[in-house]
Parts: C-alpha cells; sequence; structure tokens
C-alpha cells in the first residue's frame, strides 16, 4: 500500500510539473504600430514581444509595388514614383501584405485617411475572408478619418494577410493591427500527453485504494 502511494505521489509531481512546463501564458494582444517617420522601401520589419512581421506591397496585375510609411500609417506605390501612397483601387488593385513569423489571429485592424464610402478586403494566407465598410470615414480632411475593424466574428487565424481594396474608390492607411500568437501544435499534443498522464494517475490511485 505505502509502495503505491508513494508512486502515486511521484506521479503527481512529475504530472504537476509537466502541466507548468507545457502551458502557455494566456494569449495577449500584441499591437503592431506601421506608422514613422517617412520612408519608401521594398519591405520593412518589425519585432513585437517575440512576434516578427515582415511588410511588402503588390499589385494586381503582378507589377512591383513600394511600402511606403508616413505618420499615419503604411500604403503602396511604384517604386521610384512619387504617386499616391495610399493603398489604392484606381488602376490595378494594391495589397499591402502582413507576412508574420508566428501564426497568429487578427484580433482588429486601425485604419488612417478613411474617406466615406471606402471599403477594404481581407486575404487570410490567400483566402478572401472579409469584404466590407471601414469604419470612421468622413468628408472632411483626407487625414481625419480614422477608423477600427474588429474581426472578432471573422476566422482570421494564419501567418499571411493582405489588406485591399474593394472598389476603384477606395483609398487608405493601414495605421495599426493587433494579433494574438496561436499555440503551437507540438505544444498542444504535449498538453494533450500531460492530460492522459493525469487520468494515468488518477487510475493507478483507485488501484490503489
Amino acid at each position: 500500500m505505502k509502495n503505491a502511494m508513494f508512486k502515486a505521489a511521484i506521479a503527481t509531481t512529475a504530472v504537476t510539473l509537466g502541466v507548468m512546463a507545457l502551458t502557455p501564458d494566456a494569449a495577449q494582444a500584441v499591437s503592431f504600430n506601421l506608422g514613422g517617420s517617412n520612408d519608401s522601401r521594398s519591405s520593412f520589419s518589425i519585432t513585437e514581444d517575440g512576434i516578427g512581421l515582415t511588410i511588402t506591397g503588390s499589385a494586381e496585375d503582378g507589377s512591383d509595388r513600394n511600402v511606403v510609411r508616413r505618420l499615419n500609417g503604411m500604403g503602396v506605390r511604384l517604386p521610384r514614383s512619387f504617386d499616391d501612397p495610399e493603398i489604392d483601387g484606381f488602376g490595378p488593385d494594391e495589397t499591402l501584405n502582413l507576412l508574420f513569423d508566428h501564426t497568429v489571429d487578427l484580433i482588429s485592424a486601425t485604419f488612417s485617411r478613411v474617406g466615406f464610402n471606402d471599403d477594404f478586403k481581407l486575404f487570410v494566407d490567400g483566402s478572401e475572408t472579409v469584404d466590407t465598410d471601414i469604419p470612421g470615414g468622413t468628408f472632411n480632411s483626407i487625414d481625419a478619418g480614422i477608423g477600427t475593424f474588429n474581426f472578432t466574428s471573422f476566422m482570421t487565424e494564419g501567418n499571411q494577410f493582405g489588406f485591399t481594396v474593394s472598389g476603384t474608390n477606395d483609398d487608405f492607411f493601414l495605421k495599426s493591427v493587433e494579433v494574438e500568437k496561436v499555440p503551437e501544435p507540438a505544444l498542444m499534443l504535449g498538453l494533450g500527453a500531460v492530460a492522459a498522464g493525469l487520468l494515468a494517475q488518477r487510475k493507478s490511485r483507485k488501484e490503489a485504494a
């Protein structure tokens, strides 16, 4: 009886340590501010709370686009040009691409220079997920419209997110995004193994009783 109780105690300690080692911290939202000093280049890289982000630009017709950074966010335009730096649909639809080095869940996106009836589309890992109006549109100064869209009712887990326009009259900057890191599959498998250990330990206790 004592030997069985000792084994059960050892099993309990091992499982507890396993849970402590494998249980991920509660998911915390991480915000990426895309605004900054004026710049234009083929890509930008940002790291926040251990999550790496690479930003690039593209156009629907396959032509090159640079990423343009302004104080109120990021847009895209032709390299070596001085055309409109916003993400716009005048000509081939332009896209701002966000590539994360971890799988994340997109929580929200904040846009700036949002005009009346400006819409956006979101592609998650290549699949269209959202096509809707940007909140916060205004008839006033082109710098005044700022709106945040929350993705709570959409499936937005992935690594690559493409923000593009919905029509020819859409143009805007992407000011910031908020994401949560998704636990890695290997970690979830480890948690499953710990859960199985807990069940085995409970069974051992009943047999020892």
